[in-house]
């Protein structure tokens, strides 16, 4: 019925439930907190061959005009413009200049220069003419054309970039046309911001080796390596490996070796049950929480904390949460700690109606799929965040806001691929 108000009556326990649902921090609040709180590392110099993909920590400027000179575009013959009187002149050679050597012609008014591409022109010349519209005789040039444009096919001195001109902003990827521009201007060593430093600990009795194989109530350690494919992205290998039983003794002696890394991260070990130990033993250690609980859906259970200038993330053992969250969390800490903008996600409408009931933030699986000649975003249905196989046909996530209980069918969304484009 239009208009019509659906009223539940929930007993104690979903009351209790609900509050301490309260005492969690929304998304965005422990989205802030993480980015209020990236370490700030020294920058490091490395020379222009080895800092491919590294993230500029200074404007590379232009040391001199570009060109540097007035430059033939194209093999011909250069002349003044205005000594160009129609396809019967002929003006006399001058000489020749090739590319790389010094001037040492002066422009002479009614005389012509021979230039190959990338030469200096004379100063005073103001045009060349391709050798195919002219006809060489001895020492004389008779041209086939009948009209010429000033500065015709002459790169003008500076007007591709001006001396001391930003050329690389600060924060600029060195990519492989980046790498060549600073070549070209002569930029090495360069600055760049450093890699962090990263560890990796994987928490449970439950948890063995990929190589193993488990017993029915065993799990490989799946949940590393697809951490470790993710820093990859960005050219990180971790320091620092370990499967972790559920003994206080063992987790405090891995966390006080993974806190040597920039950055830790403790997979597992973070609700409620009784063995769930990180958080109380990241404490022991002197790892100030900064948040434990966030209203969000996959990844309820998460920590995060600092030691100094170690940021410590405590990730849901769940692969599809871990999963989520590293993207959102761990990479967000990384990209700003290397000087990186945040990722950008591609605008693209929903294929279907999505609903839901639970009024946290959602990160919702999703692939690109074809609907009506149109491309669109799909939700990918999973049985729960254990359920790692449907991972398989998503190509990314996007997030679907505390406050919104329906996105419709061709509404727009930002969605996150799996794959960065730094």
């Amino acid at each position: 019925m239009d208009g019509m108000f659906l009223i539940q009556i929930l007993d104690e326990p979903q009351v209790r439930s609900m509050k301490k649902e309260t005492q969690h921090i929304s998304f965005q609040q422990s989205l802030d907190i993480i980015l209020q709180n990236v370490s700030e590392a020294p920058v490091v110099y490395k020379n222009l061959h080895e800092a491919m993909d590294e993230c500029l920590a200074e404007d590379v400027v232009a040391d001199r005009p570009y060109p540097p000179y007035n430059r033939a575009a194209m093999d011909g013959f250069a002349i003044r413009r205005e000594d160009f009187h129609g396809s019967n002149a002929v003006l006399p050679i001058l000489g020749t200049q090739l590319a790389g050597d010094d001037i040492e012609l002066e422009c002479r008014p009614n005389t012509a220069v021979k230039v190959m591409t990338g030469a200096a022109v004379p100063d005073g010349y103001n045009a060349v003419i391709r050798f195919e519209d002219a006809l060489a005789e001895d020492e004389s040039v008779r041209f086939r054309v009948e009209k010429v444009d000033l500065w015709q096919n002459i790169s003008r001195k500076g007007e591709d970039a001006k001396d001391w001109q930003k050329i690389i902003p600060k924060g600029t990827v060195l990519s492989s046309a980046a790498m060549n521009v600073a070549a070209s201007l002569g930029h090495t060593p360069v600055q760049v911001y450093p890699k962090p430093t990263v560890s990796i600990l994987s928490t449970g009795n439950e948890i063995v080796p990929i190589e193993q194989v488990p017993r029915p109530y065993q799990i490989r350690n799946s949940n590393s390596f697809g951490i470790r494919a993710m820093l990859n992205d960005y050219k990180i290998d971790p320091i620092f490996l370990s499967i972790v039983r559920d003994s206080r003794e063992e987790l405090q002696k891995a966390m006080s070796k993974g806190a040597n890394a920039d950055i830790m991260i403790v997979v597992g070990g973070f609700a409620k049950g009784e063995a769930d130990h990180s958080a109380e033993i990241l404490e022991s250690l002197g790892v100030q929480k900064l948040f434990h609980g966030v209203q969000l859906k996959p990844g309820k259970p998460t920590w995060f904390g600092k030691k100094g200038k170690t940021a410590v993330f405590g990730l849901p053992g769940n692969p599809i949460s871990c999963h989520l969250t590293f993207k959102v969390y761990i990479e967000s800490y990384i990209r700003k700690y290397m000087g990186l903008g945040s990722t950008s996600p591609i605008k693209l409408p929903v294929g279907t109606e999505i609903s839901k009931e639970h009024g946290r933030t959602e990160l919702v699986l999703a692939s690109i799929a074809e609907s009506d000649d149109k491309t669109v975003i799909m939700p990918v249905r999973y049985n729960d965040s254990g359920d790692f196989i449907s991972m398989l046909p998503s190509h990314g996530y996007f997030i679907f806001d505390s406050d919104r209980d329906t996105i419709h069918q061709g509404e727009t969304v930002s969605f996150f691929p799996w794959k960065n484009f730094i």
